[in-house]
């Protein structure tokens, strides 16, 4: 069987995406608006980072999007 690989936001992940996620929250915990300033960051964390400032979501909202994008039930 294949499986697709997980994306955040639109940037493929090679895991679960923690390392996006990570980027994410650092940009919203820092109030990044400059994608530029992502760039200091590793790869995968600049790629969330750049997700937070294109996307200006909230962690909420970002979770909301990430588990329909990754078709992710929500545990309710």
């Amino acid at each position: 069987m294949h499986y697709e690989p997980r994306t955040f936001l639109g940037y493929a992940c090679e895991d679960d995406c923690q390392r996006h996620k990570d980027g994410f929250r650092w940009a919203e915990r820092h109030a990044v608006t400059d994608a530029a300033r992502c760039r200091e960051l590793p790869r995968a964390e600049s790629q969330g980072c750049a997700a937070f400032v294109e996307l200006g979501r909230d962690a909420a909202a970002a979770g909301e999007t990430w588990a329909v994008e990754n078709e992710i039930a929500h545990q309710s």
